[in-house]
């Protein structure tokens, strides 16, 4: 049997109201190979900065506390 574990996708997207960047992120289950959202993408608004890896290590960070609370 594979074992279960949890992880993200991360997006930085240009912002529909700023010229800044946006990060998102997803959950997902992971079970061997094989890796399915069990989130819809969502939105981490405090990551916003022109910066992309600011963007992301914010937004991984964000995820990484969801996962946390709400799947451990």
């Amino acid at each position: 049997m594979a074992s279960t574990t949890f992880d993200f996708n991360i997006e930085a997207r240009p912002s529909t109201r700023t010229s800044e960047m946006e990060g998102w992120f997803q959950i997902v289950i992971c079970r061997g190979d094989q890796r399915k959202p069990v989130t819809d993408w969502q939105p981490a608004p405090q990551a916003r900065d022109m910066a992309l890896h600011r963007v992301l290590h914010s937004t991984a960070q964000i995820a990484s506390q969801q996962i946390a609370q709400q799947y451990h």
